[in-house]
């Protein structure tokens, strides 16, 4: 099937003649003898593919009728190929410079004809389909925009843009609000303004390492900080504020920046340790006064008592001792999560770290029936806050322990990589039930939640774990099946050398 139509035009019958001879077997041939009559064709039917245009016209020469061509939006774009029994190099520059892709020159050539026909049909197929590319991607690249746009005026977090010099390259609707700026007003100033109400842009030093863009460079994992930010009319406000590299391949090209004001949230983490405070003034103090006389009452001090006297008093400090547990453990998590811990970090060995909890538990395993078996033997050490690090070995254990049917056995293990160490701690307990699983490092979970806690405890114990290990960059796991038992892994960092 013949698909492309040619337009020979040409003031000669027989170079019409030959040329259609020539192409008439793969093409679609018109023909028209002038330049006139070609004008008045092409404005009455569909375009033509290609034109092959004679330069030696009367009234009409083929420069003429390629000028007309070339400013008409119909035909501007058909490719025109001169033929000329001319081999003035002027005039093939004036035709190419018209917009002629080519010259053939007479006596026509059978295949030079048909290889220049095919070459100049075949790239503009080919730039066809470029630019049917480049308009799906312009298209496609403004609707990405476009929804970049609504996304960015959708999210209520504040967001920035930065390049490598620190300058803020866009922003969101968000960021204006919360900012007290108006539209694009923030554009091309230093995030350092944002941060240091005092920042003077002109004087600043742009490289300082004590500025908040050189905290960010040459880090490529995603910052997670709290900041203070400045408005525009000076006053401040507290922020959570994530920071992340944007990278072509390997290359740090700038920086995005999503902030959210947190004043809320610092006010009721400020009633919270305010209530902290009163629980451990309050409660804490009559407690231990509750605890010592219960306890002078049953070293004989107030003399003999009975035997039902002495079972209530034993009750009694036995729900003291779970009171004060449970005031202690408030106090630790909310050290934890207020950011308020310093930890003092020391390098200890595996072995004498696991065998501090395991000296600690002892006497509970024994009244459990339950044996503890360390199979631990490693000569690894970890940089850790010691104290704080053996009460997650004692939070852990203990709750396998406490979990543990009589006579059975709690067994610790390990497994060493080069760089970390992971710490297995299994039980052949009751197991976690599949619903609860999601709750187990939550505050006060516990699976058996009635009023009467078979198991007792705070439900604090793994949640006060995991919030230490998490200060030490470490994780906290576990496997479990119901009625098969619970193996908890704990992996940490290996100290360096």
């Amino acid at each position: 099937m013949k698909s492309h139509t040619i337009l020979i035009i040409d003031d000669s019958p027989d170079s019409i003649e030959i040329l259609r001879n020539i192409l008439n077997k793969n093409y679609k041939v018109q023909a028209a003898l002038n330049g006139p009559t070609a004008l008045q064709l092409l404005s009455k039917q569909n375009t033509p593919d290609l034109i092959l245009l004679d330069v030696l016209m009367p009234e009409m020469d083929g420069f003429e009728v390629c000028s007309i061509l070339k400013t008409n939006e119909i035909t501007v774009d058909i490719p025109i190929i001169f033929i000329s029994a001319l081999q003035d190099v002027d005039a093939k520059v004036k035709g190419l410079t018209l917009g002629g892709v080519d010259f053939i020159s007479k006596p026509f050539n059978t295949d030079e004809v048909l290889a220049r026909v095919n070459t100049h049909l075949r790239l503009k197929e080919i730039r066809q389909q470029l630019e049917s590319e480049v308009e799906d991607k312009t298209q496609e690249l403004a609707r990405v925009n476009t929804q970049k746009a609504l996304l960015l005026e959708s999210i209520v977090e504040g967001v920035l843009g930065l390049d490598l010099n620190g300058l803020i390259t866009f922003t969101n609707p968000a960021a204006y609000t919360l900012l007290g700026y108006s539209d694009d007003a923030l554009i091309g100033k230093s995030i350092e303004t944002l941060f240091d109400v005092k920042y003077d842009e002109n004087i600043q030093v742009p490289d300082q390492e004590t500025n908040f863009l050189s905290s960010m460079i040459g880090d490529k994992a995603k910052k997670h900080i709290s900041q203070l930010i400045y408005r525009q009319d000076g006053s401040s406000f507290p922020t959570e504020l994530n920071c992340a590299p944007v990278q072509e391949g390997k290359q740090i090209t700038g920086f995005v920046t999503s902030f959210i004001d947190i004043s809320e949230r610092k006010k009721i983490e400020r009633m919270q340790n305010e209530f902290i405070s009163m629980v451990s003034h309050e409660l804490r103090t009559p407690l231990t006064a509750i605890n010592g006389s219960l306890g002078l009452i049953t070293g004989g001090v107030v003399g003999d008592v009975s035997t039902d006297v002495t079972d209530l008093v034993n009750r009694a400090q036995f729900n003291c001792d779970r009171l004060e547990k449970l005031i202690n453990d408030l106090l630790e998590i909310n050290s934890l999560t207020s950011g308020t811990l310093l930890l003092k970090l020391q390098i200890i060995g595996i072995n004498e770290l696991v065998n501090r909890a395991i000296t600690m538990l002892d006497c509970d395993a024994k009244k459990c029936d339950v044996e503890i078996r360390n199979e631990i033997n490693t000569n690894a050490s970890i940089e850790c806050d010691i104290p704080h690090m053996t009460q997650v070995f004692y939070n852990v254990l203990s709750n396998a322990i406490k979990f543990s049917p009589k006579n059975s056995t709690v067994r610790l293990t390990c497994e060493e990589t080069t760089d970390s160490i992971k710490l297995l701690i299994s039980d052949k307990g009751c197991g976690i039930p599949e619903a609860f699983k999601e709750k187990v490092f939550l505050r006060f979970s516990q699976a058996d939640s009635s009023n009467v806690r078979k198991k007792g405890g705070t439900g604090l114990g793994l949640a006060i774990a995991k919030e230490i290990l998490d200060q030490h960059n470490g994780q906290i796991s576990f496997e479990s099946e119901e009625g098969l038992g619970t193996t908890f892994s704990i992996e940490l960092p290996l100290a360096t050398a």
